[in-house]
């Protein structure tokens, strides 16, 4: 299972039952004894909230449970529940085809116009969620990054907003499509999905690709980078640790390994083009990053995967290499570029404000555990 750790952003979002306001008069007859079934909209895809169990066909959760009280009180025989999503919700209540919907529908100020509302049953806060491994812990680390929510919902505008008010966008749409599922904005862009089944696929998707490693190679090469006293196997071990990833290695600006967290005591880039790890010579002639292709490894039979990234001296220079070794899951499309400036731009290591720092003096390296790092 995928560990993620959500970014709290201000704004709540509010649940309650909705009835169209165009048959409110059917709402003062909904306690007749003797009538059937409460047609009810319920959603299908929230776990513990509304969920259809396609086995059995059923529906269950906080909110079916909420109809079925609901019906019994006003006298219904029982409650008919039909799927309907944030698109569709609406248009299906508006039109007569349910009697009332407990959907995660919040009652926000517009919807009122159209719609009454039951008292609030739920309260909750709108988030960010990331994968725990990417090491971000304030919502400015995901500038640049993808943002996804549901179609239907007022999610993205809220979203939008708070993220205006941040001052973490300019408010300015770059690029949108028709249906604005797909809008890109200066520092971040928004895709739209129709279920949390789709959405959750996609953030596992993401990743599950090449992108999450180069963004821990990033973490890792901006630390050695930013002070080189980090070479002891014990350290770097800590570190692989940290990042979820099998080995971290340095090398010198000839390619020579200085450290590893791994048993190798001596390691240096081939000079034959044939070998593998000939193509990392590459970062010292003023490449920034590679990622290397899916490989097995000879002893373990295990796939294994190589990426790197420059290090660099104070004038721009290749000084030396950062290389992580990963075992991927998953392995299809390149990642774009990964600076390693913004690699880091709010990267905790470790889950006590627990930093790694590095000097370019030497070649030893030393965490530290410091409030103000």
């Amino acid at each position: 299972m995928t560990r993620s750790q959500a970014l709290r952003l201000a704004g709540s979002a509010a649940l309650a039952a909705a009835v169209s306001l165009a048959a409110r008069s059917l709402s003062s007859g909904l306690g007749a004894s003797g009538i059937g079934a409460l047609k009810v909209g319920v959603r299908a895809d929230i776990a513990g909230v509304d969920q259809l169990n396609e086995a059995n066909g059923k529906y269950y959760g906080l909110e079916v449970d909420i109809a079925a009280e609901m019906a019994s009180r006003m006298g219904y025989a029982g409650c008919e529940y039909s799927t309907v999503t944030p698109d569709s919700r609406k248009e299906n209540l508006l039109d007569g085809n349910m009697g009332c919907l407990v959907a995660c529908c919040s009652a926000s100020g517009k919807r009122r116009e159209n719609f009454d509302f039951s008292p609030t049953y739920y309260e909750d806060q709108i988030v960010v969620a990331v994968e725990k491994s990417l090491l971000i812990t304030k919502v400015d680390g995901l500038k640049g990054g993808v943002f996804g929510t549901l179609t239907g919902a007022n999610t993205a505008a809220y979203l939008a907003n708070n993220l205006y008010e941040r001052g973490f966008i300019d408010g300015k749409v770059v690029s949108a499509n028709a249906v604005n599922t797909d809008v890109a904005f200066d520092t971040w862009h928004l895709y739209e999905f129709e279920s949390y089944s789709r959405l959750s696929d996609a953030f596992r998707s993401v990743l599950d690709d090449d992108t999450r490693y180069l963004c821990k190679c990033g973490v890792a090469a901006h630390i050695i980078d930013a002070n080189s006293s980090l070479a002891t196997k014990e350290k770097l071990q800590e570190l692989a640790d940290v990042l979820q990833i099998a080995a971290v290695y340095v090398l010198d600006g000839n390619g020579d390994m200085i450290a590893s967290s791994t048993p190798v005591k001596s390691y240096s880039l081939s000079t034959d083009p044939n070998e593998s790890s000939y193509e990392f010579r590459e970062l010292l002639g003023g490449k920034d990053e590679l990622v290397q292709s899916v490989s097995t490894n000879g002893s373990t039979g295990e796939a294994q995967q190589f990426i790197g990234m420059a290090t660099r001296d104070e004038r721009g220079y290749a000084s030396g290499i950062a290389q992580i070794a990963v075992r991927p899951t998953r392995l299809t499309n390149l990642p774009k570029s990964v600076k390693i400036g913004h690699a880091l731009d709010s990267v905790k290591v470790g889950s006590e404000g627990f930093a790694f720092a590095v000097s370019k003096d030497d070649n030893t390296i030393a965490c530290f555990p410091s409030d103000n790092i």
